[in-house]
């Protein structure tokens, strides 16, 4: 069953998902515009249904309309009966499965319309692994505006200092990242290096 094949932390349907396990099948066959069809027939008749929504975005991004993809996890996250922590469990999952882009994309319109301090940590570290430094620092700034003591995002704003040579202000973050608890290998030597 299409249900049962992905890596994803959604509830189980209990009720009947033929069009999209058709669309999947369209899909094989290279029959897309009758795989998008049946997509949204799936999403149209079982909303609750989140693979149908997932198997579309991901047509879309491979197709190369990353936009499209969004609107449909705009839908899935627009969707209340689906937890903020079912759908961050499901954009990791995506990820953690090499489905990198599609998980990115998921996540970050959650964080758009469903911020919550874990969920922007998390693709805080994941933009400064990319060094993408500015998108990490906003995402870091974002959680600690929910939750003062995440040490997580106190870390990485104090490396993000560290790197750009602002050491002063680097230790400050570094010093309130160990107050928070933060168990991070590092901490000590890049706190007493700035």
């Amino acid at each position: 069953a299409a249900a049962s094949s992905q890596p994803l932390g959604f509830k189980s349907w209990p009720g009947p998902s033929e069009e999209n396990d058709q669309a999947v099948q369209a899909v094989r066959e290279v029959r897309l515009d009758e795989a998008e069809s049946l997509f949204e027939m799936s999403m149209s008749r079982q909303p609750l249904f989140a693979l149908a929504y997932i198997n579309l975005a991901r047509l879309y991004l491979i197709a190369g309309e990353p936009d499209r993809a969004r609107r449909v996890y705009q839908s899935l996250v627009s969707r209340k009966e689906f937890t903020d922590q079912e759908l961050f469990v499901s954009g990791r999952k995506l990820y953690e499965f090499s489905r990198v882009q599609e998980g990115i994309s998921l996540l970050e319109v959650l964080a758009q319309n469903r911020p919550a301090a874990p969920l922007l940590t998390w693709l805080g570290s994941y933009k400064l692994g990319l060094q993408d430094y500015a998108s990490a620092d906003s995402y870091f700034d974002g959680a600690l505006a929910l939750s003062r003591t995440d040490s997580e995002a106190l870390f990485g704003r104090g490396y993000i200092r560290y790197l750009a040579q602002d050491f002063g202000t680097g230790a400050d973050f570094f010093g309130r990242a160990q107050t928070a608890g933060s168990r991070e290998t590092r901490l000590c030597v890049l706190r007493l290096t700035s």
